[in-house]
C-alpha cells in the first residue's frame, strides 16, 4: 500500500490510460443509418449507403431528364405539324429514333445499375 501511495500519480496515469485504449480500440463509432434510422452502422457501412443513395440520385435525375427530352421531341414535332399543316417524313421517323435511343439509353442505365448494385451486395469489385 505504501508503493501505492508513493507512486500514486504513475499508478493513476497507467489506470487512465487503459481506460483510453480499451475505449479507444473496444468502442466502435457508430451513427443512425441513412436508409433504416433504427439501425446504427460505422463509417464503411455509412459510405456505402452514400454511395447506393447517390447511385438512385442519379438514376432518377437520368430518368427525369430522358422524360423532359422525349416531351420535347413530341410538342416539337407537334409544333412542326400545327404550324405548317403537314408531316415531314424525315423529322417523324428522326424524332421516333430519338425517343426509342433515349428510351433504350435508359433501360441501359438502369441494367448496369442493378448489375452494379449485385456484384457490392455479393462482394466483389464495382466496375464502372
Amino acid at each position: 500500500m505504501d508503493w501505492i501511495k508513493l507512486n500514486y500519480p504513475i499508478v493513476a496515469t497507467c489506470l487512465i490510460a487503459a481506460a483510453l485504449a480499451f475505449y479507444g480500440y473496444g468502442c466502435r463509432e457508430q451513427t443512425n443509418s441513412l436508409i433504416d434510422p433504427s439501425k446504427e452502422v460505422g463509417i464503411e457501412e455509412l459510405q456505402c449507403e452514400m454511395d447506393t443513395l447517390l447511385a438512385r440520385y442519379d438514376m432518377r435525375v437520368q430518368d427525369l431528364e430522358s422524360q423532359r427530352k422525349i416531351k420535347d421531341i413530341i410538342f416539337g414535332t407537334s409544333i412542326s405539324f400545327m404550324s405548317t399543316g403537314t408531316v415531314d417524313p424525315n423529322a417523324l421517323i428522326r424524332d421516333i429514333a430519338a425517343a426509342y435511343g433515349l428510351l433504350s439509353g435508359t433501360q441501359l442505365a438502369a441494367k448496369k445499375y442493378t448489375a452494379r448494385k449485385k456484384r457490392k451486395a455479393a462482394g466483389e469489385t464495382p466496375v464502372a
